[in-house]
């Protein structure tokens, strides 16, 4: 069937969490429902149904609108990332939505703002999932942000897809299978890091700034483990919280240490503050930073500041028109766009709502046709097209294979093209990041 694998795999026991509260009201589920999560007889990973509610394994109506969500900062110091990703995924969706929208559905977005602030994403998502009745939702960023809302989907059984997090946790079907990440898993990202210098600047001194998050520490656990691999070493380490004011001291303290190298594992503003400071602090090393932090939107800001400095990426080239992939999104973007600009950040969102278009077409090929149980199993099962990303393909396989993005390409920033420019050859990690294991 598109879009899925039915090679054989590894069998497994899923155990969806649901609270007291609740089992009342799931205990009623459809008589068809999955009664234990695990693989169906061929072999393909299935999320289980026995303690949710009805509507999960419930088909859309013919004709009714597929209701999708989405949460990022669309105010505050972070809402210079989640404002153009949402205008990409809007784009995406509209272009679809022209072609004849997905098995006979028109694709509705909801698009909620919480400020990067985890004590404003549930309130937003109980709404959309209580009041809206949103079918899924796709591409929430932020670690924390996720993790305060996922009980949310578990206890309905609504889709949590492609999260905009690489934090590894969201790689974890057999422990939490109503969420699925759409970002290369940090610490994957990581080992790329360390390869890279490996090989460029063996035995390099590193320093490092993380954000002080679940994903920050993937990140830096991540790093530390391939850097004493590699023959690395760490002089120095710092946290920033995600709304810090300010990052002088901790960039101070990592200068102090005179390292070779300076890796960014944060986003945004702080992200943007660091590299200021680093610049004004006379580094004259080599910057590494996270793709989230290496965002266009960040970059032509700092100016020179930014000049050379390093990230993993996972979308295509933006400015790359002899692309057909690029093409396609730049033409939408004129067309549906509304004024947004054609940049990295809303090619990120374009490519995030493809990825699920991609899910929900294999979803509605299934037994049972679109429900939301069958949306999740295809997202566990992928075997599909990634629109623009650096690897082309969404792979999954269950509890073998639970990262759907695991290529991208080394870049730099050249501030006088204002664009990342490759460095060498894609970097190919397709099915060795497994899954979380805790």
């Amino acid at each position: 069937m598109p879009g899925m694998k039915s090679n054989s795999r590894l069998s497994v026991l899923v155990a969806v969490v649901a609270v007291a509260a609740t089992a009342a009201a799931c205990s009623n589920a459809d008589a068809g429902s999955k009664s234990t999560g695990g693989s169906d007889a061929s072999g393909a990973f299935e999320v289980s149904t026995s303690s949710c509610p009805p509507e999960a394994t419930q088909a859309l109506g013919d004709g009714e609108p597929l209701k999708v969500g989405t949460v990022w900062p669309l105010s505050g110091p972070y809402a210079a990332l989640g404002e153009p990703i949402v205008a990409g995924m809007k784009t995406a969706l509209a272009s679809v939505n022209a072609d004849g929208g997905i098995d006979g559905h028109q694709v509705e977005l909801e698009a909620e703002d919480d400020g990067y602030d985890p004590s404003k994403t549930l309130p937003v998502v109980t709404k959309m999932i209580q009041q809206d009745k949103v079918f899924a939702t796709v591409a929430q960023a932020g670690t924390p942000n996720v993790a305060a809302v996922q009980p949310l989907y578990e206890q309905s059984c609504t889709p949590q897809l492609f999260v905009g997090t690489g934090a590894p946790q969201y790689g974890d079907p057999a422990n939490h299978p109503w969420t699925i990440s759409g970002a290369m898993a940090y610490n994957t990202e990581a080992d790329a890091w360390a390869d890279y210098l490996k090989q460029e600047k063996p035995g390099a001194k590193v320093a490092y700034l993380a954000i002080d998050t679940d994903g920050g520490k993937a990140y830096s656990d991540g790093f530390e483990a391939a850097a004493k691999e590699d023959g690395l070493t760490v002089v120095a380490s710092e946290k920033v919280a995600p709304d810090a004011a300010t990052v002088e001291n901790q960039v101070t303290n990592l200068l102090a240490a005179k390292p070779d190298v300076i890796i960014l594992m944060s986003v945004g503003a702080s992200c943007a503050k660091a590299m200021g400071a680093m610049a004004a602090g006379g580094f004259k090393g080599t910057t590494i930073a996270a793709y989230t932090c290496a965002a266009a939107a960040i970059f032509p800001v700092l100016g020179q500041a930014a000049q050379g400095a390093l990230a993993v990426a996972v979308n295509k080239n933006v400015t790359d028109a002899s692309d057909a992939d690029i093409q396609k999104f730049r033409d939408d973007i004129a067309k549906y766009g509304e004024g947004t600009e054609p940049s990295d950040d809303a090619l990120s969102g374009y490519r995030y709502a493809m990825v699920f278009v991609e899910a929900a077409k294999a979803a509605a090929e299934l037994d049972g046709g679109l429900t939301r149980a069958n949306l999740m199993d295809a997202a566990w099962n992928l075997d599909s097209q990634w629109f623009a990303s650096v690897g082309g393909a969404a792979r999954t396989d269950g509890t073998k294979d639970a990262y759907a993005l695991e290529t991208g390409q080394m870049v730099s920033w050249d501030a006088a093209k204002k664009e990342l420019v490759p460095v060498g050859e894609p970097i190919d990690r397709e099915g060795k990041t497994a899954a979380f294991s805790g």
